[in-house]
Formats: C-alpha cells, sequence, structure tokens
C-alpha cells in the first residue's frame, strides 16, 4: 500500500484581520495571529470576532487559523488567559500557541497546544519531554543546524515547525532578559524594548576598546530560501514567517515567495503536497530583498559562520542598488544597478558607519535628487529600502486564491441539471424543469452555456472545465446563471461542513523534565507552572526574572552569535584570553550600563551577564591601535 504524502505547510504572520486574509490569499496553509491580549506582540492584538472570521475564511481552503497566547501569565493572569483560549476554541481556531508551562495544568478545551519557541526548544530531551506532556507542535530554537534538527527528528514524533524568514533575535528565545532589566518590559510578556538593536561598545579582557558605538548584537535578518529541501529531509513540516508586526504589503511578498518555493519542491518531489488547497495568483512576482530586511542570513542552518550580524545598523538596509560616483549640490550620481524611481527610500553607511537614509525626490537616470546629500561621499554604496514602484504594484494589486472545479451541464427527462464539483470531491447538482425548444441554431450554444456557467466572479471557485451533455435548447442567461450561484453555495456549506479541526494531544502517565533544576531561566511566574514542573520531577529554585529578582551577576541573554568569533579571536580555534588563567570574557558597554561577556564553549554559547555588585570593570575608553 503506498503511503500517503507527507504535508507541509507554509505558516505567515496576521497582524491583524486584513493581514491574515491577504496571507491566506497569497498562498499561506496557515497563519497565526494575536486575540485581544497575552500575544508575543502586545502591539498585535485583535478582537476574538475578527479571528473567527478568519478562520471561517481559511477554513474553506483547508487552512488553519492559530491563536498565540505566548506570553508568561501571573496567578491573576491565568483564569483570563485560560478564559480566552475557550474563546479562540468558539471562535474557531485550530490550535493555541503557548509559552508558560502553567497552561498544560489547565481545563483547556480539546485544542492541539503548540509550544512557542521561548519554550528555549534546543535539545532532543526538552522537545521529548514537551510532546509527552500534550504538545501537539514545538517550534525549534532558530539557532539550530539542519544535523541538530534531524537528531531531534530521529528522537522525537511531534510536529515540528521552523523559522524560515523575518527578524532574529539574538537571544536563544525565552533566555532574553535584557529588556526587562533595562526598561522593566518583558521579551517573555510581549513588551520587548528591543536592546539588541542598539549600539554598544566592546572591550577586550584587558579592558582595552575594540568597537565604539556599534551594534554589535543586531542580527540580519533570516532567509533559508535555498535550504527548504534540507529542512523537509531533516523533518520540518511547518515552515515559519516571522512577522506580526509587519504590514500586509511585507505579509504578501514574503508568504507568495515562498509559497512558489513550496510548490517548486513538491513538483520535483511527489511525495510531498501542501496542506491546504486553492491555487493562488498573487499579481507581481515576489522578491524579499524589496521588503524590509535588514540584510540576509542564514544563521547557523550550515553551522557557524562569520557575517550573521550587522554591526552598521539595526534598521532596514535594503537591496543594493549602485555606487556612488559623483557628489553635486543638488544631486547624487550612481552607476545604477537597478532603476530608481521618485518617492525611493535609500539607505548607506557613512564613513563613520552609521547607517543612514535619504529618500528620492526626483530619479533623473543615474542622477539622484534628494534634499540633503550630508554623508553621502564618492564610493558609497547605495541601497534601496523603499521600493515605491513595488509597493504601490502590491497595493494595487490583490492576491486571489480559487479552488478549482468541474462544470458539467446534463439534459434530464424533464429538463437540465447542472454539477460543480472540486478538485477534493466536493459535489452539488441543481436540477430545473424546464420547457425544452430546441434552437434553431445551435452554433453558438455552447460557447453561450459555458460563459454562463463559468462566471464565478469574487467567490472562491473557479471553473477549470466545463463538459456540455445537452442539446442545443432555448436557456435563459438568468436560470443558468441563478443555477450557478446555488451550486456555489452548497458548495460552500459543504465546504464548511466538511472541515475538521485537528485532534489534541493526550499526555503521557509519567513524564519526567530532562532539567532537575530551574532558576529563573525556567520562566515560572504563577504557581500552576511551579506545579507542573514539580510533578514531572523538577526542583524550581527561583521564580521567572519578572517577578522582580536583582540583575547583578545573572546571564541576561544567551546566544549563540559569539563577539569573540566575530572579532576572530575564537578560543575554541586557539585564541588565548588576554589575561593567563582567566575565562577569556569580554566587556560591552551601553544603555549607561557595563555587561561581562561570558563564553561557554563547551555549548559554544555567549552569556551577557550583569556584573556581580563586587565586580571591578576596569575598562579603557579609548578604541585600540591593534
Amino acid at each position: 500500500m503506498n503511503s500517503p504524502h507527507v504535508k507541509l505547510e507554509l505558516l505567515a504572520p496576521a497582524r491583524d484581520l486584513s493581514a491574515g486574509l491577504a496571507a491566506i490569499n497569497s498562498g499561506a496553509d496557515a497563519v497565526y495571529i494575536g486575540g485581544p491580549g497575552f500575544g508575543a506582540r502586545a502591539a498585535a492584538g485583535n478582537p476574538v470576532a475578527d479571528i473567527a472570521t478568519l478562520a471561517a475564511y481559511a477554513h474553506q481552503f483547508g487552512a488553519r487559523v492559530y491563536g498565540t497566547v505566548n506570553t508568561l501569565l501571573t496567578d491573576e493572569q491565568m483564569p483570563e488567559a485560560v478564559a480566552l483560549i475557550h474563546q479562540l476554541y468558539d471562535a474557531g481556531v485550530d490550535a493555541v500557541i503557548i509559552q508558560d508551562a502553567g497552561l498544560l495544568n489547565q481545563p483547556l478545551p480539546p485544542l492541539p497546544l503548540h509550544a512557542s519557541t521561548q519554550f528555549n526548544n534546543f535539545t532532543p530531551a526538552k522537545v521529548k519531554f514537551l510532546e509527552q506532556a500534550g504538545v501537539s507542535r514545538v517550534v525549534l530554537a532558530r539557532e539550530l543546524t539542519l544535523d541538530e534538527i534531524a537528531a531531534i527528528r530521529a528522537q522525537t514524533r511531534v510536529e515540528l515547525e521552523f523559522f524560515v524568514h523575518g527578524a532574529l533575535c539574538v537571544s536563544l528565545s525565552g533566555q532574553c532578559y535584557l529588556s526587562q532589566a533595562i526598561s522593566g518590559r518583558s521579551a517573555n510578556r510581549g513588551e520587548c524594548a528591543q536592546p539588541c538593536r542598539s549600539w554598544y561598545s566592546l572591550y577586550d579582557g584587558n579592558g582595552q576598546m575594540l568597537e565604539r558605538d556599534r551594534h554589535l548584537l543586531s542580527l540580519k535578518d533570516l532567509n533559508l530560501s535555498a535550504h527548504l529541501a534540507g529542512l523537509v529531509h531533516a523533518g520540518i513540516t511547518s515552515f515559519k514567517i516571522e512577522g506580526r508586526l509587519k504590514d500586509e504589503s511585507y505579509v504578501r511578498n514574503i508568504t507568495a515567495h515562498y509559497s512558489h518555493l513550496l510548490d517548486r519542491f513538491i513538483e520535483a518531489n511527489p511525495g510531498f503536497i501542501r496542506a491546504s488547497q486553492g491555487k493562488t495568483v498573487a499579481g507581481f512576482d515576489p522578491d524579499p530583498e524589496r521588503s524590509f530586511n535588514r540584510g540576509f542570513t542564514t544563521y547557523f542552518i550550515e553551522g557557524r559562520q562569520q557575517g550573521i550580524h550587522s554591526p552598521d545598523g539595526g534598521k532596514a538596509l535594503g537591496k543594493y542598488i549602485g555606487t556612488v560616483t559623483q557628489v553635486r549640490r543638488d544631486h547624487v550620481v550612481v552607476n545604477l544597478l537597478l532603476p530608481v524611481a521618485n518617492g525611493d527610500g535609500l539607505s548607506f553607511v557613512d564613513r563613520d558607519g552609521q547607517q543612514r537614509g535619504v529618500r528620492v525626490n526626483r530619479a533623473d537616470g543615474s542622477r539622484l535628487y534628494t534634499l540633503s546629500n550630508e554623508g553621502i561621499t564618492e564610493g558609497t554604496q547605495l541601497y534601496r529600502n523603499h521600493d515605491h514602484a513595488f509597493e504601490t504594484l502590491l497595493q494595487r494589486t490583490p492576491a486571489i486564491r480559487k479552488l478549482e472545479a468541474t462544470a458539467t451541464l446534463n439534459e434530464t427527462p424533464d429538463g437540465i441539471s447542472l454539477t460543480l464539483q472540486t478538485t477534493g470531491n466536493l459535489t452539488a447538482t441543481i436540477h430545473r424543469t424546464i420547457e425544452k425548444i430546441p434552437l434553431t441554431d445551435g452554433s453558438n450554444f455552447q460557447t453561450f452555456a459555458t460563459g454562463q456557467i463559468t462566471k464565478t466572479g469574487p467567490t472562491i471557485f473557479t471553473v477549470a472545465a466545463t463538459t456540455i451533455h445537452c442539446r442545443p435548447l432555448l436557456l435563459k442567461a438568468s436560470m443558468l446563471n441563478a443555477m450557478r450561484r446555488e451550486a456555489l453555495e452548497l458548495l460552500i456549506q459543504q465546504l464548511t461542513a466538511s472541515y475538521r479541526r485537528p485532534p489534541a494531544s493526550n499526555p503521557s502517565s509519567e513524564v519526567i523534565s530532562p532539567e532537575s533544576h530551574l532558576d529563573f531561566r525556567g520562566n515560572v511566574l504563577n504557581q500552576w507552572a511551579r506545579q507542573f514542573y514539580e510533578e514531572h520531577g523538577a526542583t524550581v529554585s527561583e521564580a521567572g526574572f519578572e517577578s522582580g529578582l536583582p540583575a547583578a551577576g545573572k546571564p541576561l541573554m544567551t546566544t549563540r552569535h559569539c563577539l569573540r568569533y566575530a572579532k576572530g579571536a575564537c578560543l575554541k580555534e586557539g585564541h588565548r584570553p588576554e589575561k593567563p588563567g582567566t575565562d577569556g570574557s569580554w566587556w560591552l558597554t551601553g544603555h549607561q550600563q557595563v555587561y561581562r561577556l561570558h563564553f561557554d564553549c563547551r555549548r559554544c554559547l555567549m552569556e551577557v551577564v550583569a556584573p556581580a555588585e563586587a565586580e571591578i570593570v576596569p575598562l579603557h575608553p579609548k578604541p585600540s591601535t591593534k
């Protein structure tokens, strides 16, 4: 017996209902969206009624909607979060993405639970633990390599989801407390102030300055367009686009791009199918470089590499368009690789290493007129980070998604019948009793009948083929149009009635936590989370950092991005600490604070640590001349 096809899911973000609908129409097999509270993007909340509208639309294509309740919860908030999950269930969502382990000890509706990447899903042991605890899907840590993903797949059966595009958190997800320490805005509670996008100065173990005011913790954006096949073979079945704060144009472009890539993969690999139905017409040629990005990286998918961060700036860099050859009073002359239009936004890095931007008022071939040329010199490389023509095209050409159907017009003993059948084998037949009056000239009958039957208009259907098994009869266009509308309405009803949400997973009877001891990094903020871990064999020694713990001596970030490696001073590659006998720590300053960089070379991790109160930090303010 042939094995069933493996379903591949493209999962897109939805800031709001409009973006969610655009994602579905652009080819997403699923979208994730925040409700009115408790989402990891506090600024991207939505009414439950809008989520219900989105779910009803998505389900017509067999696409899914996942609600995000992926923040840490206090004792007071837990009942509200549980009530919201029940509301989301009633609204038709197909799963809920969670971060707080306390929700695994709550009376929830029969919905699949997806473990957010904020659970710090970094090892096979952690993923297997969550699987046994009743989680249906695990969103893996973004820092993993293909080999590490394959190792997790080999030891687990739970669905695996992985980010393939968008902004990267420099810290391991769920292990970043820097925003909370600096501003009281917790990354784990949906209010990250993004201190990683700020600038810092770097000092070596001798206190000698190596970098001044650079964006040392700001990563480029993830782009795994070239690695979908590798991810599939490693065990990923859901491919996630980051961006619940991104606008509709961004969502459309990036979703259409990855939808095309998945379709191409499936065409070459017949053992796989898309997780939803319908054909999409984007109305444009998708290009990730023409949407917001900070430059691209494949991060750690192929192992550690240089160039994953963008020290010159944490803002959108854009697509390289050319190099400045002349600077005049009111314009610059550029050796352009791409045409530039009025209204385009340009980005460049000045001689001080700072990223700057300028808008083009008028483009005259290679001559670009701007309000100011400050910071631009001969040899400056220009990037376009706002493509006015592309944005206009996106706004004027909405994506269209259709389900294909075939139509058959039959002559019956007492009249005619119209049958519509979808590629999913749903069938609707409408009968009409009529007086059969043959046409004197029936040469145009098939063209006439086909024209009326295929007028599907703004519905989600398109009639791909029409068969006429009927003599040329005198038929009114209004009658055929009415029969078509009724058949389409029946198909919609059948689609709605036939849709089934995925089942929830049941926890195993005995589950042991892979971590026997949890400090503040266990992110326990409520009694139910504490109870959950203690029931599974772990001791919780500290409440979560957001409970008000002092920062002194604590790692406020844990990251695979290593500044020693980035500066060519990796201890594992033979470099020695500046001070013999020390652990090779460096120092980082920013936000009027000093942080120690501790390098865990055994695990290839860097920790940004708030120094202990008694720790002496001798720093030399002048840059190194080495």
